[in-house]
């Protein structure tokens, strides 16, 4: 075992005995444990390095929970604790009580159990929750990607000496997952009313899970504020706001920070959203809207820092800048470098490129690295794309995010409608369907007007209102665990009128395994527009 053989000739033979029988139970993360300890052993002592490695080692197990342990012995863990939910029924005076057992159980292996408050009140869908198997392994799962990579970070197996952005481990977990789910889209179909089927996966493929296809609607977007900004007389400004040096794991350098306290990419993804909601807030009481796009990506050892491209009013740069420094600052704002780096603002010159330039390599970054040779390590574009990818899944971050204009639903619901007969609708559509997003923006109301003022809105609804023979809600308004379902997106609501455009009018049925419809499945083609039948 390559772990046992970096360790040799450290500490006594118990001490050996101790280590052998961690890494043993810890094979993912097993030669960089080794690592870790011998370096904790040399620059210590032994009975460190020992302190260290039991420490880690109970991040890693919650009594039988092994989270480092193959994946195979995780399922039988959660079909063990599936049955044992179940069983709480025998013992439990009432459903109150039986859910009380079982989030017990869950918060035991600290995972989140559900809340009547998140399902609709009902108690009853979170104990059948937590009684499925299949709620077990996706909790699991999350838990133990979430764990293990912490850990990889701890240990320094994070960092542009190892693995970049993301631990080697953690990127081939996000691999195995993503080869996995395109098997399972291109072996279900997919089949409506009129006899046309489609793979899940060829469906994905005409959607924003494209990698291409995502990459260029945000580039639409973009460039579309971009011309609403020259059209208003708008200034843009780039900005990159990053955390205190606390919350970073590995130095410039590649060396360990001293002042690094553990806080999680996760954790510091969520300072920073703080931050912006700070500064947005006090903007709007100053009577500043801005309007553009965020960027979230990662430093070399996966903590994350934001980048903005900010469009507003002429004249109120100064103020907005001042406002985000001020929140940047807050933390630690006299340790050494942190009024450079904190917040940094690009008073973006016309001479030297478009706003949408500045900040389109980092979308591009984040996605795929098309049209990009090398991050901002040296590293292939390409390669890095893959690995922020398994970062962003694992540490369940949000890599993109619109900030003001009209929301882009009422845009892709427009886009899968014909003509409408409304002629107030037509400005809007028209500019949805030739996919110009500044006269989209502009026939919305501009790029500040408040949401509950748009003149259009999306049109939540399940199909069936009420079963008329039963007078009960039929199937399709509830979860597989009982409780009631949010109604999907349906169409568009006309604000001020009781009109509603209907842009799903399609029924499908969704088959596992072969396809059995005469009419063939079709993987290059979406589905008909939706409009009159």
């Amino acid at each position: 075992m390559r772990a046992n053989a970096k360790t040799r000739g450290l500490g006594t033979w118990e001490d050996a005995k101790f280590r052998h029988t961690i890494f043993r139970k810890t094979p993912v993360l097993a030669t960089g444990l080794a690592a870790d300890y011998r370096r904790t052993s040399e620059e210590q002592t032994s009975r460190d390095a020992n302190i260290r490695l039991r420490k880690i080692s109970g991040q890693l197990t919650i009594d039988d929970l092994k989270l480092a342990a193959d994946w195979s012995e995780s399922l039988e863990f959660c079909q063990r604790k599936a049955d044992t939910c179940l069983g709480y029924e025998h013992y439990s005076t009432s459903v109150e009580d039986h859910y009380a057992r079982c989030m017990a159980l869950v918060l035991h292996y600290r995972l989140v159990p559900p809340t009547p408050e998140r399902h609709d009140g009902n108690v009853k869908s979170c104990v059948h929750r937590m009684t499925d198997v299949r709620w077990w392994r996706r909790a699991v799962r999350i838990l133990r990607n979430l764990t293990l990579e912490n850990v990889a970070r701890d240990i320094r197996l994070v960092s542009k000496r190892k693995g970049i952005y993301a631990s080697d481990a953690g990127v081939r977990n996000r691999q195995r997952e993503l080869v996995q789910t395109r098997h399972i889209l291109e072996n279900t179909y997919a089949t409506n009313q009129y006899g046309q089927g489609f793979t899940l996966q060829g469906l994905a493929d005409l959607s924003v899970s494209n990698p291409k296809v995502r990459r260029a609607e945000l580039m639409t977007r973009l460039h579309g504020f971009e011309t609403v900004a020259g059209l208003l007389g708008h200034e843009p400004e780039f900005y990159t706001m990053t955390t205190p040096s606390r919350m970073h794991a590995i130095r410039a350098d590649g060396l360990p920070n001293p002042n690094y306290d553990g806080t999680t990419p996760a954790e510091a993804n969520q300072y920073l959203a703080h931050l912006f909601a700070l500064t947005r807030s006090k903007l709007a009481r100053d009577g500043i809207r801005i309007y553009g796009f965020r960027v979230a990506e990662p430093h070399h050892d996966g903590t994350p820092h934001w980048h903005y491209l900010i469009y507003a009013r002429s004249g109120t740069q100064k103020r907005i800048r001042n406002v985000f420094r001020h929140y940047a600052l807050q933390d630690n704002p006299d340790e050494p470098g942190a009024r450079a780096h904190r917040f940094k603002y690009v008073d973006i010159e016309k001479s030297k490129g478009t706003a949408t330039g500045y900040i389109a390599k980092y979308i591009s970054k984040n996605i795929d690295g098309e049209n990009l040779e090398t991050d901002l390590y040296g590293e292939d574009a390409k390669h890095s794309a893959l690995r922020i990818n398994a970062w962003a899944s694992i540490h369940c971050i949000r890599q993109f995010q619109q900030i003001g204009g009209p929301p882009v639903s009422v845009w892709r619901e427009l886009r899968r409608i014909e003509e409408p007969v409304n002629s107030e609708l037509k400005a809007v559509w028209k500019a949805s369907d030739s996919a110009d997003w500044a006269a989209y923006v502009m026939a919305m109301g501009g790029p500040n007007l408040p949401r509950a003022d748009r003149p259009i809105a999306p049109y939540y609804a399940h199909k069936t209102l009420i079963d008329t023979e039963s007078g009960e809600l039929p199937k399709e308004h509830f979860s597989r665990y009982g409780d009631l379902t949010k109604p999907p997106i349906r169409g568009l609501h006309i604000k001020g009128t009781n009109e509603k455009l209907i842009s799903r009018l399609l029924d499908w049925t969704i088959q596992y395994g072969s396809y059995g419809t005469t009419s063939g499945v079709q993987n290059g083609h979406g589905p008909p527009r939706a409009g009159p039948q």
